[in-house]
């Protein structure tokens, strides 16, 4: 697994709103393991968190520090590009809409 393919992936916006909707860590590490990405239960649970995390303090007109990002993350690189892509796409999306309070 690699930062491109990660990349190409969460950057397609169909799939990322099917993505989101799920609610069960197992569905979306399916859902990714068809797309040729390997994340375990754990790193998809952080991922969560730190989405979760990135809209509150978005909605408080916050951005999230590298500091928790790293406490969240443990600073495994990989786990940052699809936050990053998630929070650009609900944002721009609206986060209501994108999320209905899943994520």
């Amino acid at each position: 697994m690699n930062e491109e393919r990660i990349r190409e992936v969460f950057s397609n916006k169909e799939f990322l709103t099917e993505l989101i909707a799920m609610e069960v860590p197992e569905d979306i590490q399916a859902a990714l393991v068809e797309k040729d990405i390997d994340f375990t239960i754990d790193e998809i649970c952080t991922i969560k968190k730190l989405v979760e995390l990135g809209l509150e303090k978005a909605e408080a007109g916050e951005e999230l520090n590298e500091e928790e990002l790293s406490e969240i993350a443990g600073g495994n690189p990989l786990i940052f590009v699809p936050i990053v892509l998630v929070l650009g796409f609900v944002g721009a999306y609206g986060v209501s809409t994108a999320t209905r309070g899943r994520w």
